[in-house]
């Protein structure tokens, strides 16, 4: 797989129409993440006819990295990538910091080629993590509960009183 390093400078052609996987983009945000370690960064990205969405990311320190599938190699020509860093502030998912537009370039191939909706692999990302939060949830209720039974039998115990406890 080809890692195509994104700068202000760069306008490479990155794929042919209809490829999937075979090139990686990669952003450095090293510094955004050494000045706020509790960020996260995301990749946007604008398909030739407009659409724009996240793409399925990760941090390779100091990269922010995605492989690209047919959803972005889908139409032929300009395509743009902006890096974002986020911070959990009062309780808000705020923008830090931006990087880009970075400009990249989808060559034809030959044959038509219709176009595939976005994929959603950052919607069953988010789907995954509220699914993990809800069974978090659910696990530090349920604690809360054994918590509160052993309080209770605590209080019953008497203090005056010696109590053995028998394992078998």
């Amino acid at each position: 797989m080809k890692t195509y390093r994104l700068n202000s400078l760069s306008s490479p052609v990155i794929a042919r129409e209809g490829e999937t996987g075979a090139v990686r983009v990669a952003v450095d945000c090293g510094a955004w993440a050494d000045d706020f370690p509790s960020g996260s960064g995301v990749l946007l990205f604008r398909r030739p006819d407009g659409e724009t969405y996240p793409l399925s990311s990760a941090f390779e320190p100091p990269y922010l990295c995605a492989a690209l599938t047919a959803s972005e190699t889908a139409q032929p020509g300009l395509c743009l990538i902006e890096a974002r860093w986020t911070v959990l502030l009062d309780g808000q998912e705020t923008v830090i910091a931006k990087a880009g537009p970075f400009r990249l370039r989808v060559a034809p191939a030959l044959g038509g080629h219709v176009l595939p909706a976005p994929e959603p692999s950052w919607l069953s990302r988010v789907l995954i993590a509220d699914a993990s939060a809800q069974s978090a949830a659910a696990r530090a209720e349920a604690a809360a509960a054994q918590t509160e039974s052993y309080a209770t039998v605590a209080l019953s115990l008497n203090a005056n009183t010696d109590y053995t406890l028998l394992i078998t």
